[in-house]
């Protein structure tokens, strides 16, 4: 599992590819909408299971230490290098990003009982 930061980071862009492959595929907008959902749904949740997995696995003992370091080098020519790692606080934000991702997801789904619909209803103060 040497490969945890970079699932975290594409998995989210592989679910965006999806839906975005899902629009070659004629469907009713509500049937599109639907796998839309699902699909930023199981994303978002694969990223928060890897997210909290990452939560336990970090080491809180090893003070000032980068952990679950990845690096690969892009293009040796200009010295670009992919390189990312999480420290404690920096795992802190990664879980709680995952957490805000995976609840707005839910609370996007029509099935949620708390979801309200909000109409936008142009009144004679407004200006646009």
């Amino acid at each position: 599992m040497h490969n945890l930061l970079s699932l975290l980071i594409f998995i989210p862009a592989i679910g965006a590819g999806l839906i975005g492959v899902s629009l070659a595929f004629p469907m009713s907008k509500y049937q599109r909408d639907q796998l839309s959902r699902w699909i930023a749904l199981v994303a978002s949740a694969i990223s928060c299971v890897i997210g909290i997995y990452l939560w336990f696995a970090y080491d809180g003992n090893a003070e000032g230490k980068i952990q679950f370091l990845e690096r690969g080098i892009w293009i040796p020519s200009l010295n670009i290098e992919y390189f990312v790692g999480v420290d404690g606080i920096s795992v802190s934000l990664v879980i709680l990003s995952t957490l805000i991702s995976l609840v707005a997801t839910i609370a996007s789904m029509p099935w949620w009982a708390g979801r309200t619909s909000i109409t936008i209803r142009r009144t004679p103060t407004s200006r646009w």
